[in-house]
């Protein structure tokens, strides 16, 4: 249940299975490269501009992040060779989140591990 756009709300129920969902059908609209484009990218702009890693390519992800008490997600669009991956992770209480979310995203960017 998603009881209001701003994510705020304690109403709001969803998981990261939804949010995938929402994210391969959005890939199908018309108007999804506005959509991409009104995303955070990974080593440019938005929450992901300072999220940097070693194996992390700039330009290659596009998303929304959240952040609340020790829980941390990232939603958003793997840029592939051969398209856009969506992908939704949800951490709680995770130590050097950021790196292990980081080693995710490599692993979907550079393997095969989806398909």
């Amino acid at each position: 249940l998603i009881k209001d756009g701003s994510g705020l709300s304690r109403e709001n129920k969803t998981t990261s299975r939804t949010l995938a969902f929402l994210l391969t059908d959005f890939k199908k609209h018309r108007n999804f490269k506005y959509y991409l484009s009104s995303m955070s990218i990974i080593g440019k702009r938005g929450t992901l501009k300072k999220f940097n890693h070693p194996n992390i390519y700039n330009n290659i992800f596009y998303g929304k992040t959240g952040t609340l008490s020790l829980v941390r997600s990232l939603s958003g669009y793997i840029k592939t060779p051969v398209g856009y991956r969506q992908i939704s992770i949800i951490s709680n209480g995770e130590r050097n989140v950021d790196y292990q979310l980081s080693q995710i995203i490599y692993l979907l960017r550079t393997k095969n591990v989806c398909s």
